[in-house]
C-alpha cells in the first residue's frame, strides 16, 4: 500500500513541522498522537489506512469550525494530493468507506456548504481527475462500491441537488471526457456493471433526470466521441451487453423509449459514422451478435418498431450508405448472414409484413444499387448466393413465395447470377 518514495514524500512535507506526529505515524503508534491532529497527519493518515483513529477522528471534526473541518479533510501532502486521493489510489476502502459514511450521518447535516462537501468528495489531484475518476481507472470495484453504496444516502443528509450528484458521477477530467468513456473505451466491462448496477437507486434517491442518465451511457469525451462508439469500433460486446442488459431496470426509473436506446447504439463519431456501422465493417461479429441476440429480450419492456429495427439492420452512417453495404465491400460475409439471419428470426417479433421484408431486401443506397446488385458488381459471389437463399427461405418461412415484387425480385437475382461465371471471385 505504502511505496518508499510515497514515505519520502509526507515526510519531506511533516517531518519539520510535527516530528513527533511523524514518529509516531511511522512506528505505527497512531493512538499515541495527542489531538488536534494537523492537517498533515490526517493526510498521511487516509493514506495508511488507519480506519480505527480515522473513525474517532470523524466524530471529532463535528465539532471543529468549518473551515477547519474543511482543511482537515482536504488535507494536501507535498504533491498535491488530498488525503482521501491518497486513500483511495492505496485501495483503501475501508477509509473510503468511514469517510463517505460518517458525511452522510445527520450530526454532519448543514455542518459543510455544498461547495466544501463537493470538494472533499471530489478529491482531484493537481490535473483534475477526481478520486473517483481514479478508483475507476485502477479497476477497484471494493472503492467504487463504497462511493456509490453512500452516495444516496450522502446526497440525502447534505440536500445535494441531481446536478450535483450528475457532475460527481461524470467524473470529468480536466479535458472534460466522462470516466464511463474511458471505461466503455477499454472494454471495461465489469466496471461498467458496478456503476449500473447502483443507477437505478441513485436515480430514485437522488432524482437524475433521464437527460443525465442517458448523458452517463452516452459518456462522450472532450472531442465528443461516445464511448459506445469506441467500444463498437474496439470489438468490446460485453460493453454492450452490459449497457443493453441494464435498461430494463433503469426504465422502471425513467422513460426510457425504443428511440433512446437506438439513438444509443447508433451513436457517431466526428466523422458521423455510427459504432455499428464500424463494427459491421470491420467484422466485429461479437458486437453484432450481441445486439441481435440481446435486443428480443428488451420487446417486453420497450416498444420497438419496425422503423426501429430498420435502423439499426441497415446501421446508416450520416450519407445514408448502410454499415450492411459496408460489410459487402469488405467481404464480411459472417457479419451480411448474421444480419439477414437477424431479420429471418425476428421478423414477425420486429412487426414485418411481407412488404417490409421486400422493403429491406429492395433497399438503395445512395449510388442507387441493393445490397445483392452491390456483392453482385462486386464479384462477391458468395455473398450474392447468401443474399439470395436467405430471401428464398424467409419467403418460405412467411408464406409470400406468391408475392409478385419477390417473384421479380427472385427471378432478377437468379438470372444475374446465371450470367455470372460461377467461378466469379468472391
Amino acid at each position: 500500500k505504502w511505496s518508499n518514495d510515497h514515505v519520502i514524500n509526507q515526510s519531506v512535507a511533516i517531518i519539520p513541522a510535527l516530528p513527533k506526529e511523524q514518529l509516531l505515524m511511522l512506528k505505527g503508534s497512531v493512538d499515541e498522537i495527542p489531538p488536534p491532529l494537523s492537517p498533515a497527519t490526517m493526510n498521511l493518515l487516509m493514506a495508511i489506512g488507519q480506519n480505527h483513529q480515522l473513525t474517532q477522528l470523524m466524530t471529532q471534526l463535528q465539532k471543529m469550525p468549518e473551515l477547519h473541518r474543511t482543511e482537515m479533510l482536504t488535507a494536501y501532502n507535498s504533491i498535491n494530493l488530498p488525503g482521501l486521493y491518497l486513500a483511495i489510489n492505496y485501495g483503501n476502502a475501508d477509509i473510503v468507506e468511514t469517510i463517505f459514511n460518517s458525511l452522510s450521518e445527520p450530526g454532519y447535516e448543514g455542518l459543510l456548504s455544498k461547495k466544501n462537501l463537493m470538494h472533499i468528495l471530489e478529491a482531484k489531484d493537481k490535473n483534475g481527475f477526481s478520486g473517483l475518476f481514479l478508483a475507476i481507472s485502477r479497476k477497484d470495484k471494493n472503492v467504487v462500491t463504497s462511493i456509490l453504496n453512500a452516495l444516496p444516502k450522502l446526497a440525502a443528509t447534505h440536500h445535494l441537488d441531481n446536478e450535483q450528484v450528475y457532475k460527481f458521477l461524470s467524473a470529468k477530467n480536466r479535458t472534460s471526457s466522462h470516466v464511463l468513456y474511458h471505461v466503455m473505451a477499454n472494454g471495461d466491462a465489469d466496471m461498467l456493471k458496478v456503476v449500473l448496477d447502483a443507477l437505478p437507486l441513485l436515480i430514485r434517491t437522488c432524482h437524475l433526470t433521464k437527460e443525465q442518465v442517458l448523458d452517463l451511457l452516452k459518456a462522450k469525451d472532450f472531442y465528443g466521441y461516445p464511448g459506445l462508439y469506441l467500444a463498437m469500433q474496439n470489438g468490446h460486446s460485453d460493453i454492450v451487453r452490459v449497457i443493453l442488459e441494464a435498461l430494463p431496470c433503469l426504465a422502471q426509473e425513467i422513460n426510457i423509449s425504443a428511440s433512446d436506446i437506438v439513438d444509443l447504439l447508433t451513436a457517431k463519431n466526428l466523422a458521423r459514422d455510427t459504432g455499428l456501422f464500424i463494427a459491421m465493417q470491420r467484422g466485429h461479429m461479437n458486437v453484432i451478435k450481441t445486439i441481435f441476440n440481446v435486443l428480443p429480450t428488451l420487446f417486453n419492456t420497450f416498444k420497438f418498431d419496425k422503423k426501429n429495427m430498420k435502423t439499426l439492420l441497415l446501421a446508416n452512417n450520416s450519407n445514408e450508405y448502410p454499415g450492411l453495404f459496408s460489410a459487402i465491400q469488405h467481404k464480411q460475409q459472417n457479419v451480411v448472414e448474421t444480419v439477414y439471419l437477424a431479420l429471418s428470426d425476428h421478423a414477425r417479433l420486429f412487426g414485418f409484413t411481407a412488404e417490409d421484408i421486400m422493403d429491406f431486401w429492395q433497399h438503395k443506397a445512395p449510388q442507387k444499387y441493393s445490397a445483392f446488385e452491390l456483392a453482385f458488381e462486386l464479384g462477391h459471389r458468395v455473398i450474392a448466393e447468401l443474399i439470395l437463399n436467405t430471401l428464398n427461405k424467409m419467403a418460405e418461412s412467411y408464406g409470400f413465395t406468391d408475392n409478385p415484387r419477390y417473384i421479380a425480385e427472385k427471378n432478377k437475382m437468379e438470372t444475374l447470377l446465371k450470367k455470372a461465371s460461377p467461378h466469379t471471385a468472391r
